[in-house]
């Protein structure tokens, strides 16, 4: 075989290397959002949250599973909380451990 045969067919070759190795290096990279980063977009949505901004609630997350704790003044703001954790990208789920303070449990049938 001739050096020129063996450029002949070694063309090919190399151009389908320079072909894959260009579709890797144009692939974007996976968005990772990291649990700090989680924490200070729920953390902020909450601060700015009328109903929630004056509440001590602590936000934790791990691998984008939030947990919600702390005390809030109504079942509505803790639905608040958890729909505000849950808007936040990356969140894989929301526990909610807050607890309501402030209200009285009421029992059926009581005063009649």
């Amino acid at each position: 075989m001739n050096l020129s045969m063996l450029l002949i067919l070694s063309i090919p070759l190399l151009s389908i290397s320079f072909t894959a190795c260009s579709l890797v290096k144009g692939k974007p990279a996976p968005k990772t959002i990291d649990d700090q980063m989680i924490v200070a977009d729920i953390d902020r949505k909450i601060k700015k949250d009328l109903q929630l901004m004056f509440l001590k609630i602590k936000v934790e997350s791990r691998q984008g599973n939030v947990t919600l704790s702390g005390e809030v003044t109504s079942k509505e703001a803790e639905l608040q909380a958890v729909r505000l954790a849950q808007s936040s990208s990356g969140v894989v789920s929301v526990r909610s451990s807050l607890v309501i303070i402030g209200e009285t449990p009421t029992k059926t049938g009581e005063g009649k």
